[in-house]
């Protein structure tokens, strides 16, 4: 798990470097010490990642060593956090649902795509409450864990599972929408 920490953590900051440092200071017209001014915004972005990633691990490693993680299907995982009483993620899913508006008759359980106002009401549902840094309650914090919960199925990394209420719309083998559905159905209300 902390490998995989790591190296997400250090593929997004390269990722994010090669973005951001693609031109030379001189070329988008920096001196030399405002370059080096660059140079330490570009530590303190590094340190904020790993801080995003420790607290959500923590989180994370507590939810699974409590019975926690994604199970069959959504709505088994969602069952899990409903009873769960003792993990600080089963606190802030919780926490989260409550602060949302029950989610609309008409829309079917784990359908996808949903509409960007939909996901963005989730996103912003989310309170850390002092569990994680303000920063750090954007959804992408939780994707490699929920990746890494679905993948290595019978030992090969290649291979992925389902949930089996997962629709046939999400390519399991896709990270992105996968762990945006996942993220999704597990925070949002459903009366």
């Amino acid at each position: 798990m902390k490998e995989l920490r790591v190296s997400l953590a250090f593929g997004v900051a390269c990722l994010w470097a090669s973005l951001c440092g693609c031109a030379s200071t001189q070329e988008r017209g920096l001196s030399h010490d405002e370059g080096e001014d660059y140079s330490k915004h570009l530590g303190e972005v590094f340190a904020q990642q790993a801080t995003c990633w420790n607290a959500w691990g923590s989180i994370l490693d507590d939810w699974k060593s409590n019975g926690g993680g994604l199970k069959g299907s959504m709505l088994a995982t969602r069952a899990q956090i409903t009873n769960d009483d003792s993990s600080v993620l089963a606190k802030l899913v919780r926490d989260a649902r409550s602060r949302q508006s029950p989610l609309s008759q008409d829309a079917a359980f784990g359908s996808w795509p949903i509409s960007d106002d939909a996901y963005r009401s989730v996103i912003f549902s989310i309170d850390g409450e002092h569990q994680v840094p303000k920063e750090c309650e954007a959804p992408i914090w939780l994707d490699g864990w929920f990746w890494d919960d679905l993948r290595f199925v019978d030992g090969d990394p290649l291979k992925v599972r389902r949930l089996s209420d997962m629709p046939l719309s999400i390519d399991g083998d896709d990270p992105h929408d996968t762990t945006n559905w996942i993220f999704y159905w597990l925070f949002v209300r459903i009366d």
